[in-house]
Formats: C-alpha cells, sequence, structure tokens
C-alpha cells in the first residue's frame, strides 16, 4: 500500500522505536473478539508468488505493524486502530517503505473492516498500478471474528475508474474500469503460522472482481483471490492473494500473488 506521507514521521517514530530484532511473543489473554491494543507490535514474514502461485523464496521482505491508537475515530467510523506499518528487506536491516493503515473492529458483531482495501488490490495490476489512488476509498468489510460458520457479504461495492490508459496493439486506448469486492466467509479454522497454531482463526475468501470496457465492449471480465485469516487474540495472523493471469484483448499479464504471514506479536497487558 502506498506511503502517507503525513504520517510519515509518527510512522517513523513507531519503526525506531519497535525495532526489528524483537520477536518476542507475549500471548494476551483470550479475547472474544478482535481488539487492537495501543502498543502492540506485529512481525510478518511477506513472500511473493510466481505465475503458478507458488511462493518465490528469494522475495522475502519483513513488515511490522505498530499500533499507534487503538480506539479512534476515522472517516466517520469508530473504534479504528491506527497502525504504522514499515516493510523492511529480507533481513529486517533496510527500510523500503512505510505506510498508515486503518482497521476497524466491532466488538458487537465481530466484523472487521479496512479502509482503502479494493484501492490495494486494484493497484496489484500491473497496467492499473498508477491508476490505484483513482479508485474511491472506503471502509471494506474483510473479516469476522464471531461467525464460526459459513457466511457472505459485499465486501464493497463497484467503483469505476474512467480514463485507464493502456497499451492495445499497436496504439494506448483509454478504457473504463470497475472494481468490486465480495466475501465467502469460512468460519472458524486450524490455522498455522510461524508464530504458532491457532486452533479458531476465522478465514474469510474475497473474490475482486475486475471488469473493463472499451468502445462500448467489455474487453476484461476476471477476477482475483485474497484471502484473510484473523485470531481474536493474535489479530491478523495471514493475508494472502492468488496469483493470477489476466487476458485483455489477447494481451496476457500476470498479476503476482503474495502471502504474509505473523511471525511474532507482542500485546500489552
Amino acid at each position: 500500500m502506498r506511503a502517507l506521507s503525513l504520517l510519515s514521521v509518527v510512522g517513523l517514530a513507531a519503526a525506531l522505536l519497535t525495532g526489528c530484532g524483537d520477536d518476542t511473543t507475549t500471548p494476551p489473554p483470550s479475547a472474544t473478539y478482535l481488539k487492537y491494543k495501543q502498543g502492540a507490535t506485529y512481525t510478518y514474514n511477506t513472500y511473493q508468488r510466481d505465475d503458478t502461485n507458488k511462493r518465490i523464496d528469494g522475495s522475502k521482505q519483513v513488515v511490522i505493524w505498530t499500533v499507534l491508537k487503538a480506539d479512534t475515530t476515522y472517516q466517520s467510523q469508530g473504534s479504528v486502530a491506527m497502525i504504522a506499518q514499515a516493510t523492511y528487506d529480507g533481513s529486517g536491516a533496510t527500510v523500503l517503505s512505510r505506510d498508515t493503515i486503518f482497521v476497524q473492529s466491532d466488538g458487537t458483531s465481530g466484523k472487521v473492516s479496512q479502509y482503502d482495501v479494493m484501492g490495494e488490490f486494484f493497484g496489484r495490476v500491473p497496467l492499473a498500478a498508477q491508476y490505484r489512488d483513482s479508485v474511491a476509498k472506503t471502509w471494506s468489510q474483510i473479516g469476522d471474528t464471531k461467525t464460526t460458520g459459513t457466511t457472505s457479504w459485499q465486501t464493497a461495492p463497484e467503483a469505476t475508474v474512467n480514463n485507464v490508459m493502456i497499451p492495445l496493439g499497436p496504439t494506448t486506448v483509454s478504457i473504463t474500469a470497475f472494481v468490486k469486492m465480495s466475501a465467502n466467509h469460512k468460519g472458524a479454522v486450524n490455522s498455522v503460522v510461524p508464530a504458532g497454531t491457532f486452533a479458531t482463526a476465522y478465514r474469510t475468501d474475497h473474490t475482486v472482481g475486475i471488469r473493463a470496457t472499451a468502445f462500448g465492449s467489455t474487453v476484461l471480465n476476471d477476477s482475483l483471490i485474497a484471502h484473510y485469516e484473523f485470531d481474536n487474540a493474535a489479530g491478523l495472523i495471514r493475508k494472502s492473494l492468488d496469483s493470477k493471469a489476466l487476458t485483455l484483448q489477447g494481451t496476457t499479464q500476470v498479476v503476482p500473488g503474495f502471502e504474509m504471514e505473523l511471525t511474532a506479536y507482542t500485546v500489552p497487558q
């Protein structure tokens, strides 16, 4: 996700306080729903995937989340955690990027939402990456940490991105792109990540629909598949995107997938 310059100083301070070498995990008391706590830190290993959806071992990066605020208001929503995200190289020594993300958790329903999720996934399409900020920013429900059975919902309504310029044959044309997300909640699952085994994690798969039109005709109608797993005590424990080849009027581009797994976390008591 793109770094937010207005919060870069805050993110830098948080990252310096956190450091990269602390892999101590402090299990918090059992929780009935997900609620991030100020000062909590979460460390993840991330890897890119190749066009067969297999992990590329040499692509490892380290991501550290630091919760700056745990119960704030953002974009008309309360119960929001403001999280500084710092991305390092595979050794954890060199900072590659900084960002700030916003996650809302509802203690009554168990719903977990994040701001500007559709823009994140749309920006992973190589031809559309430069238009990532043109996707309307909104809250999207990415998880459910109370429903143990299966269910579904609309993650986010369809957004329109106009004047996306793409190469088509010997020329460049303007297309209109549409992106939307829908959720297929798998319920409670047993999940194993480097940070440990989570017997009651909550998994939700999302279909990211991408459609494009040009000259009154549909030139692309396909989708990406993303996965989220949450634990009420440990927060986000796994996030991934499947690699997918998209074909636009005979031109095929692979959207590279990725995986992000929790390796350690520390939560204030």
